[in-house]
């Protein structure tokens, strides 16, 4: 492809040296040689914009372009991997409401009525038929719809790069950092929940209407028009669609039928948004959020840099600031010229107000509820444009100065640096989101026959929403939906369970668990120890044994020192026991022989939370179970 521009360039460039030499012979009248000229000065430029020159130095060796290409693709690909680490077969909290429309939608009942309900400020309705598409055909499958929601996503990332391009930038390398920004880590939430493919529709349906309306042709303005209709019922932030394209609008200079209709349009689509419209339980209200100015601008100021932040109110704020004072720099370097920014950049522009202005609206309506709420993952999706759209104004104003290099040396690398060390925190807190909010509730609820009524309290929902729980599960195990459609995968213990210290391990005194296997596939076990004192270092041997043909199937040595009182002990398993379920098990836990008593360590046991016995020195302790779970390390499961 590079040979390719380069003949290209060469060949445009002997065109225009053959039409210098010939042109007075050719043309010999002044006006035809000075049309030549100029026809041959474009042919030039744009063999000079064939050849490369906007772009970086790194981006002059094909391979590395290639490289560099494919890394756009990167934060698409670490959604698709918290999808497959984390996401759980599970309706998370406000899910459950969604039950009776997957009722109408398995049952062939009228579901259009449902499409356009208010949930809470919102109507999702773009989710709602994503749902009426998979729900049929997958039994309620929310993974399904957690990889469904790398399509919007994947639509805001083209969006973004020819928004990108628009603005006349070609390097790639400096389009990372936008990429990064737009798809983060800290985003978890929008991708692990399923509801949230209405967040993740809205930021897509904003980008495209900002890339549309810069086109200014009327195809693609009533394009706009319908992406905007779309953003406008996938969230109630989307309704800001049409604030920021009027803004936008005014921008580009745009004729006046052009407002109108646009302005039209909005006022149709805000009268069919508020349409029996219920306010009640919507959140905060304007005058709550203006009673306390100096709450809001904190928020604010937290929310919009939430994405950088590394879930820090400081990082967050000072993120703000520098997004703020290149807005201010880029700002006051457009007064100077005494005219409106360039018609190319009016897409960008767009973003930072829709990125903004949504950030305001969700400022009035969460600050009351704490500044803990401005770093919350799902509005990162949304006031992260903010940020991007700055970014490419950047880019684009400095790139074709003499600070270029420093563009490309020191900010992008300093850019990339950051979002990567705030994508490991966002991996951090995605795995703590996905052990409360999923893997635990989908444990408990697919166990449910077999748990204590005190279970449901573990289960991460309004008490409301857990009465609905416990009324459809009947419903949900009858007809197969979601989790009850798949096996059992780990075994955890409920979070309030009290567990009871046996003696110490210690010679003869061995721990012996039989067990029926409660899942399909066994990875790994684990088991919590706990020491008399810190200092106590006897290791604890562990094997787990076939009870029916007698085989050892894994066993450790584990040494004990390394942790505190308490804490927990993994055997990995060599090989993974596939088709486990049902199968009777043995795990024995002894100390090396001559192990004092004093020095000895011991586990905990818990009511009986799984079929099986429990014995220490050859005595059966009924009804209760060794505190044992399963695949947490195979599962990532943090505990």
């Amino acid at each position: 492809m590079k040979w390719f521009r380069i003949r290209l360039r060469e060949t445009l460039r002997d065109i225009v040296a053959q039409l210098d030499l010939y042109r007075d012979r050719i043309f010999p009248r002044l006006y035809l040689r000075e049309t030549v000229s100029d026809a041959g000065a474009k042919l030039e430029l744009y063999g000079n914009r064939l050849g490369g020159n906007r772009r970086s130095t790194l981006e002059r060796y094909t391979w590395i372009g290639s490289v560099l290409a494919l890394l756009i693709l990167v934060p698409l690909a670490l959604q698709a991997w918290l999808v497959y680490r984390y996401g759980s077969n599970i309706p998370v909290a406000d899910e459950w409401s969604y039950l009776p429309y997957v009722r109408r939608l398995m049952e062939g009942g009228d579901w259009w009525n449902y499409l356009f309900h208010q949930d809470s400020e919102n109507r999702y309705a773009v989710m709602r038929l994503m749902m009426a598409a998979l729900v049929p055909l997958t039994r309620w499958n929310i993974v399904t719809e957690l990889y469904a929601g790398l399509i919007p996503t994947a639509l805001a990332l083209v969006g973004v790069w020819l928004i990108y391009r628009r603005a006349g930038n070609r390097s790639i390398w400096l389009f990372l950092p936008a990429a990064g920004l737009l798809i983060h880590a800290s985003q978890f939430a929008n991708f692990l929940h399923a509801i949230q493919f209405g967040y993740l529709s809205m930021v897509a349906f904003a980008v495209w209407t900002a890339f549309l309306l810069q086109r200014d042709s009327r195809l693609t303005f009533v394009a706009a028009i319908a992406c905007a209709v779309l953003g406008s019922f996938s969230a109630a932030g989307g309704l800001i669609i049409w604030v920021a394209g009027l803004g936008q609008l005014a921008l580009q200079r745009s004729r006046w039928q052009t407002f109108v209709t646009w302005v039209v349009s909005a006022a149709v689509v805000y009268a069919g948004y508020l349409y029996n419209f219920n306010s009640q339980n919507t959140g905060s209200t304007l005058a709550n959020g203006i009673a306390a100015p100096r709450a809001l601008l904190g928020f604010f100021g937290a929310l919009i840099g939430a994405v950088l932040g590394a879930n820090q109110i400081l990082w967050a704020r000072l993120v703000t600031f520098v997004v703020l004072l290149v807005l201010a720099g880029l700002i006051v370097a457009t007064l100077r010229t005494r005219k409106l920014p360039p018609a190319h950049e009016s897409a960008a522009w767009g973003l930072v107000l829709f990125g903004f202005l949504t950030g305001a609206l969700i400022t009035i309506g969460r600050a009351e509820l704490g500044l803990e709420e401005a770093l919350l993952s799902r509005y990162i999706s949304i006031t992260t444009l903010a940020v991007v759209g700055t970014y490419i104004l950047l880019v684009t104003r400095v790139s074709t100065t003499q600070y270029v290099g420093a563009l490309n040396w020191l900010v992008a690398p300093m850019l990339l640096g950051l979002i990567v060390a705030t994508n490991f925190v966002g991996w951090q807190n995605t795995r703590l989101w996905a052990t409360s909010y999923g893997r635990m509730n989908q444990f408990i609820l697919q166990n449910r026959r077999i748990q204590p009524p005190s279970a449901m309290e573990s289960v991460k929902a309004a008490k409301k929403i857990r009465a609905t729980i416990e009324r459809n599960l009947p419903y949900m195990r009858r007809t197969q939906l979601s989790f009850f459609n798949e096996p059992v995968r780990w075994w955890l213990i409920l979070p309030e369970a009290h567990g009871e210290e046996l003696e110490p391990i210690a010679d003869k005194a061995v721990v012996k668990q039989q067990f029926v296997c409660p899942v399909e596939t066994l990875y790994d076990l684990s088991v919590i120890v706990v020491k008399q004192k810190e200092e106590n270092s006897a290791p604890l041997n562990m094997t787990l044994a076939d009870v029916d043909t007698k085989q050892v199937l894994a066993t450790r040595l584990a040494a004990t020192y390394p942790l505190n009182k308490q804490g927990r002990l993994t055997l990995q398993l060599p090989t993974p026991i596939r088709n486990c379920f049902d199968r009777r098990l043995r795990l024995e836990l002894s100390s090396p022989s001559n192990t004092p008593k004093k020095n000895a360590a011991t586990v905990l046991a818990y009511p009986k939370f799984y079929r099986g016995r429990l014995s220490q020195s050859s005595q059966e302790l009924t009804n209760q179970s060794l505190g044992m779970e399963l695949n947490t390390a195979a599962f990532d499961i943090v505990r």
